[in-house]
C-alpha cells in the first residue's frame, strides 16, 4: 500500500511538474497579441500619474514623460487571457534596436507598444499636409512638444516622431494583431473648447476667490463656444481633404495599410460636464445652457467617428464607444471619473490660465476611476472579435460588484454560483482541473458596498438577480484562479430605478401598514372593499389617509404577485388600483407620480367603451391578470369596488413620459414586432434599441403611427399605435431579454392590433436572431404568415443570424417566406442593424427600391458615380449612398445568395462574375406607387462557369435583359429576356436568318426569272 501511494504522490508531483512547464510556456510572447496603442491625451493617460520616464535622472529628455504616457493608461489595462498588457511594455523603435531605456522597470516583452501622446492629433500619426497658423500649407512629419521646466521660462522643443513609425517598426518585426487609438478630438479643438473657452471676460482683480480657487462661473464666452460647435458640425463631411472625415478616413487608410494583419479599434470621447437643471453639480463654472452645448457635441462627434468606421468598410476597424461606460460619472457629478478643471502647472505642456491661474492639461480628462471605464468599453469590443480578451481570470479573495440603472453600487440583489470546482488531492498538490466537483452557492446583497465572495478555484457561472424586479437577471462566466491580480469583479446592470431628476417618496412607518397585509419586495399590499368608498378619487384619498397609496404596479412579478393575492388568497375576481387617465383622456399615469415602465393591458384594452373609463383594473372577464380600463361605478359594477392599498418606498419623476394614448393614421398603421429572446442578450440587444429608435424618429416624419410588440416565449403589446415620438422612443429603452422564440406570438399580436386599424396600409416590420422553438414552426409559420399577408397585410422581416453559425440558412429562408416579396433583410452584424432599420424606414415611407436577389455562384458588382457595391472578397463593399448589398447563407454549400436594394431613379449597370460552376437563378423587382413589388422579373437556371461574365441594367423598360458571354471573350453568347412577372427566356435569332435567306433567296430567284424573261423578248423582237 506505502508503494502504491509513493507512486501516486511520484505520479502527481511529475505531471504538476508537467502542468508548470505548460503554464510556464503559455506565458511566453506567442500566448499575447502584438498590440499596439496610438492616439491622444485620452490613450496616454494625461491626467493619471505617474508617468513613465518619471523617475529618470532628467525627466524633460525623457519621451515618455515629455508625451505624458501614464503607467495607469486604460490601453495597459486591457487584458488577455487575465493578463495585463503593461505587466512588460516596450516604447518607439529605439526599443526594437536593443537600446534600453528607465522605462520605472517596464522591459519590452514584444507584445505591446505605447506610444500615444498627450494633445495629439490626425496629422501627428501620419504624415499629411495641413496649414498652419499663418495659412502656410505643410507637410507633418511628427509632433513637436515645447518642454517647460518652469512657468514662463526655459521652454525648449522636442520632436516626436510620426506615431505610425512604431507601427511600421513593429511590423517589420512582427504582425500586429491590434491597433488601440483615440484621435480626433484635438482636431476638432475640445481642448480649446474647454480650458481657452474659459476666457478672462471679466477684469481679473475682480474674479471672486473661494480660498486659492477663482470663481469663474458665467466666464465662458457663449458665441465663440456656439460658433465652434456650428462650424465643426457643419465642415465635419465637407468633400475638401482638410475636413475632418477624411483626415480621420486618411488616418485609419495608412494605418491599415501598415499593419495589413491588424485590426484598428477606435475608441470614442466620454460626455464631459455633468448636468443639473439648478445649474449645481457643475463646479460652478458651466451653466445649464453651456453643459448641454459641450456634451451634445461630444455625442455628435462620437456619432460622426462611429460613422466614418463604418463607411471605411471593412471589419479590421471597429469603434467602441465608452459613454455608456461614463454615464452619471462625468465631471463634477457625485462620483466623477473625469477631472473637472485641475489648477496647477504641467512642465511639459503648454498651460492655459483662468484668471492668472495656471490650469492643468489634466482637466477633463478621465481620472484613475476613468481610465478603468475606459479599458472596459474597450475590452468588451475586443472581446467580440477575440475569446482571449474576454477570459479574464479573478482571484479567490475577489469581490463583486454590480452598478445599477444609476452608475451606483446595488444594494438589492441575489447571486447564484454554479459551476464546476477545481480540487486539489493527494497532500494538497494541484491536479489542474482535472479532478472537478460541482459546485452551487447562493449570495444576498443588502448592502452598498462590495459583495466578499472566496470562492475556490474553478469555472462558474453567475446569475445575478434583481430582487425588487425578479425579471432581471445577468449571467456571466467567471473563472477563479489563485493569484491573480483581479480582485474586483464589476457587472455594469439594469437593476434599480433610474434616479435622475427623481426624489424619493413613499416613506412610511411599520405602525401605518394595516394587519393583514401581504409584503412583496419590501412592499405591503391590502385589498379594500369598503360601502363608503364609491368612487376612484375617494379609494385614493382612503388609502391616502392610511399613509400609503393606491397601488402601483411594474413588473410582472409584481403583477403575477398582486392577481394571485387578490383571487387565490382573497376570493377577489375585481379590483382598481392607482393607474388613471383622469386628468387627460388616452395619457395614463400613477396616481402617486411614479414613471409608467410596465403595463399589462389586455388586448385591445384599454377601449373606453364609456366615457367614464377613466381607472385600470384587475377584471373578471380577464383570468390571466390582465387589465381592462373601468369607471368604478355602473359600467363595470359586477367586478366590484375592490381596491388595493400599497405601504412602500417609490420615486417621482419629474419628466414622467406618460403611456401613450392610441393615436391611429389613415395612412399606415405599422407594428414593430422585436425579438427580446435570451439569445439578444447584450450588443444585439442594445443595437436593437438604437435602431428601433431611429426607426420611430424616421416614420413619423410622414402620416403614420407605430405600436410596438415584443416577443419572447409569448408576446407582449408594448404599446398600442401612436404617434408620440418621445413616448415610443421611452418605451424601447426598458426593453429587456429573455426566454424563447415564438415568432408566430408576434405575428399575431400585430395582426390583432391591424385588425382594428382603419388604416389604408397595414404593416408589420418582424425583427428575429433566431429560428423559431415555440408556437409555429418551418412551413406551418410560413403558411400562417401567407394568411395574413392575404388579408392586406405587409410584412417586412429582417433577419440577424450571426450567432446561428453553418445553420442559420434555414432560418434565413424562413424569414424570406414569411416576408412579402423583395421585403426580407438580413443583417450580418448587429452594428448594422441600425442602417438595415433605417432602410425599412425609408422605403415604408416612400423611398422606391430596386430589387435584386442573385444566387449563385457569382460575384456581383454595381458601380454608380465612383462609388461600387461588391460581393467580392477583393473588393467587398455592402453600402453606399446609392444601395446595400446583403448576403446570406445557402445550405451545404460555401456560395452566397446577393440581394441588392438601390434606389430607384437611376439607371445602374450590374456585371456578374461566374466564381464556380452551378446554375444561377437572378430576380428584379420593380415598386408601385404603393411601395410594393408588383413587377418581378424572374431567370432560372442560367448556366455558369468561371469563364461566364454577365451584363444587365436596372433601367425599367418592358423587357430585362441579361447579356450572356459564355467564354469570357468580349462577345455576348447568349441572351435572355423577361417582362413585367415574366420568367426569363432564351432570346433564339435563327429564325430571322431563315427569314433573310429565304426573302434573298427569292429575290434572286425573282431577278433570275425577269433576266431570262427579258433576254427572251430581245430574242423574239429580233
Amino acid at each position: 500500500m506505502k508503494k502504491i501511494t509513493i507512486v501516486l504522490i511520484c505520479l502527481v508531483m511529475l505531471l504538476n511538474s508537467i502542468a508548470a512547464l505548460a503554464a510556464d510556456t503559455s506565458n511566453q510572447e506567442n500566448d499575447m497579441p502584438v498590440v499596439v496603442s496610438l492616439g491622444d491625451s485620452y490613450s496616454s493617460g494625461e491626467g493619471v500619474q505617474p508617468y513613465y520616464g518619471q523617475k529618470t535622472s532628467d525627466k524633460h529628455t525623457c519621451e515618455d514623460w515629455i508625451a505624458h504616457r501614464s503607467s495607469c493608461a486604460w490601453p495597459g489595462l486591457l487584458q488577455y487571457n487575465g493578463k495585463y498588457l503593461n505587466t512588460v511594455r516596450a516604447q518607439n523603435p529605439s526599443v526594437l534596436d536593443g537600446l534600453t531605456v528607465d522605462y520605472d522597470s517596464c522591459k519590452d516583452n514584444g507584445s505591446w507598444y505605447f506610444t500615444a501622446v498627450s494633445a495629439a492629433v490626425t496629422k501627428d500619426i501620419i504624415s499629411m499636409q495641413y496649414v498652419d497658423e499663418n495659412g502656410e500649407t505643410k507637410t507633418s512629419y511628427g509632433q513637436v512638444k515645447e518642454v517647460q521646466k518652469a512657468v514662463l521660462h526655459n521652454i525648449k522643443e522636442y520632436k516626436l516622431n510620426l506615431q505610425i513609425d512604431t507601427v511600421n517598426a513593429v511590423q517589420a518585426k512582427q504582425n500586429i494583431d491590434y491597433i488601440t487609438m483615440t484621435i480626433g478630438g484635438n482636431d476638432v479643438g475640445f481642448a480649446d473648447i474647454m480650458i481657452k473657452s474659459v476666457m478672462t471676460a471679466q477684469d481679473p482683480d475682480s474674479v471672486p476667490v473661494l480660498g486659492d480657487v477663482p470663481i469663474v462661473s458665467g466666464m465662458i464666452d457663449m458665441s465663440h463656444l456656439k460658433s465652434k460647435l456650428v462650424k465643426v458640425i457643419e465642415s465635419f463631411w465637407d468633400d475638401d481633404s482638410d475636413s475632418y472625415s477624411n483626415r480621420l478616413k486618411k488616418t485609419y487608410e495608412e494605418l491599415l495599410k501598415a499593419a495589413p494583419s491588424a485590426t484598428l479599434v477606435i475608441a470614442g470621447y466620454p460626455q464631459l460636464l455633468h448636468i443639473n437643471e439648478d445649474g449645481s453639480g457643475n463646479g460652478g463654472f458651466f451653466s445649464y445652457e453651456e453643459s448641454r452645448l459641450i456634451d451634445s457635441a461630444v455625442l455628435i462627434f462620437n456619432n460622426y467617428l462611429d460613422t466614418v468606421v463604418k463607411n471605411m468598410g471593412t471589419k479590421r476597424i471597429v469603434f467602441a464607444d465608452v459613454m455608456s461606460y461614463f454615464q452619471g460619472h462625468e465631471a463634477y457629478s457625485d462620483d466623477p471619473y473625469i477631472n473637472g478643471i485641475v489648477y496647477g502647472f504641467d512642465e511639459n505642456i503648454n498651460f492655459a490660465s483662468v484668471a492668472n491661474v495656471a490650469v492643468s492639461s489634466a482637466s477633463f480628462h478621465p481620472n484613475e476611476k476613468g481610465v478603468y471605464a475606459y479599458a472596459s468599453a474597450v475590452q468588451d469590443a475586443l472581446a467580440k472579435i477575440d475569446s482571449g480578451f474576454a477570459e479574464t481570470y479573478y482571484n479567490t479573495d475577489s469581490q463583486l460588484m454590480v452598478y445599477d440603472t444609476n452608475g451606483e453600487i446595488y444594494d438589492n440583489y441575489g447571486v447564484e454560483v454554479d459551476g464546476k470546482e477545481y480540487k486539489d488531492i493527494i497532500g494538497g498538490f494541484d491536479f489542474w482541473g482535472l479532478w472537478k466537483q460541482d459546485y452551487h452557492k447562493t449570495f444576498t446583497a443588502t448592502e452598498k458596498h462590495p459583495l466578499s465572495l472566496n470562492l475556490p478555484k474553478g469555472n462558474y457561472t453567475f446569475t445575478i438577480t434583481d430582487s425588487l424586479d425578479t425579471d432581471k437577471k445577468i449571467s456571466k462566466p467567471i473563472k477563479i484562479r489563485e493569484n491573480t491580480e483581479n480582485t474586483n469583479i464589476s457587472i455594469v446592470s439594469n437593476f434599480g430605478k433610474l434616479q435622475s431628476e427623481e426624489t424619493v417618496n413613499g416613506h412610511y412607518d411599520t405602525d401605518d401598514v394595516l394587519t393583514g397585509a401581504v409584503e412583496f419586495n419590501g412592499h405591503w399590499y391590502k385589498i379594500i372593499e369598503d360601502a363608503s368608498v364609491t368612487n376612484w378619487n375617494t379609494a385614493k384619498q382612503y388609502c391616502n389617509n392610511l399613509n400609503g397609496y393606491l397601488a402601483t404596479i411594474t413588473s410582472q412579478a409584481e403583477n403575477d404577485f398582486l392577481y394571485n393575492y387578490i383571487t387565490n388568497d382573497c376570493g377577489y375576481e375585481s379590483a382598481y388600483f392607482g393607474l388613471t387617465d383622469n386628468v387627460n383622456e388616452g395619457t395614463w399615469q400613477w396616481n402617486n407620480g411614479e414613471e409608467i415602465m410596465y403595463t399589462n393591458w389586455h388586448q385591445n384594452e384599454p377601449n373606453g367603451e364609456n366615457s367614464n373609463e377613466d381607472y385600470a383594473m384587475f377584471y373578471y372577464k380577464y383570468t390571466d391578470g390582465t387589465w381592462n380600463d373601468g369607471d368604478f361605478a355602473s359600467g363595470t359594477a359586477d367586478g366590484g369596488k375592490a381596491f388595493i392599498c400599497e405601504w412602500g418606498e417609490y420615486q417621482v419623476s419629474n419628466n414622467i413620459v406618460s403611456e401613450p394614448v392610441r393615436t391611429t393614421s389613415s395612412n399606415r398603421d405599422i407594428v414593430l414586432v422585436l425579438d427580446v429572446s435570451g439569445s439578444m442578450s447584450g450588443t444585439p440587444m442594445e443595437e436593437t434599441k438604437k435602431a428601433s429608435t431611429n426607426f420611430v424618429s424616421t416614420i413619423l416624419k410622414e402620416d403614420a403611427s407605430i405600436g410596438i410588440v415584443t416577443y419572447d416565449d409569448s408576446a407582449t403589446m408594448l404599446s398600442d399605435f401612436s404617434t408620440d415620438e418621445a413616448a415610443l422612443k421611452s418605451i424601447t429603452e426598458f426593453i429587456d431579454d429573455g426566454g424563447g422564440t415564438n415568432i408566430e406570438s408576434g405575428l399575431q399580436m400585430a395582426k390583432d392590433m391591424l385588425s382594428i386599424s382603419n388604416a389604408e396600409k397595414k404593416i408589420i416590420v418582424l425583427m428575429s436572431d433566431g429560428a423559431p422553438n415555440a408556437g409555429k414552426v418551418g412551413d406551418e409559420l410560413i403558411e400562417y404568415a401567407d394568411s395574413i399577408k392575404e388579408e392586406g397585410i405587409y410584412i417586412y422581416t429582417l433577419g440577424f443570424f450571426s450567432s446561428m453559425g453553418s445553420s442559420k440558412s434555414s432560418a434565413q429562408l424562413l424569414m424570406e417566406g414569411i416576408a412579402s416579396d423583395g421585403c426580407h433583410y438580413e443583417v450580418a452584424d448587429a452594428d448594422d442593424l441600425v442602417f438595415f432599420f433605417g432602410d425599412i424606414a425609408d422605403q415604408i415611407n416612400g423611398q422606391k427600391f430596386i430589387y435584386v436577389r442573385i444566387a449563385c455562384p457569382v460575384d456581383v458588382t454595381v458601380t454608380y458615380l465612383g462609388e461600387s457595391l461588391s460581393s467580392s472578397e477583393k473588393d467587398f463593399n455592402d453600402r453606399t449612398s446609392f444601395g446595400a448589398l446583403s448576403l446570406e447563407d445557402i445550405e451545404d454549400s460555401d456560395d452566397k445568395i446577393k440581394t441588392l436594394r438601390l434606389k430607384e431613379g437611376k439607371d445602374y449597370a450590374i456585371k456578374i462574375n461566374g466564381t464556380g460552376r452551378g446554375k444561377m437563378d437572378y430576380t428584379i423587382g420593380y415598386m408601385d406607387n404603393n411601395g410594393e413589388y408588383s413587377d418581378m422579373r424572374n431567370f432560372r437556371n442560367i448556366d455558369i462557369t468561371r469563364s461566364t461574365v454577365i451584363d444587365t441594367s436596372t433601367k425599367y423598360s418592358d423587357k430585362t435583359i441579361l447579356n450572356v458571354d459564355e467564354d469570357g471573350d468580349g462577345k455576348y453568347d447568349l441572351k435572355f429576356r423577361a417582362g413585367a412577372n415574366e420568367y426569363g427566356e432564351l432570346v433564339d435569332y435563327t429564325y430571322l436568318i431563315y427569314i433573310v435567306s429565304g426573302i434573298v433567296g427569292t429575290i434572286a430567284v425573282l431577278a433570275v426569272i425577269i433576266i431570262i424573261s427579258k433576254k427572251t423578248k430581245k430574242r423574239k423582237a429580233a
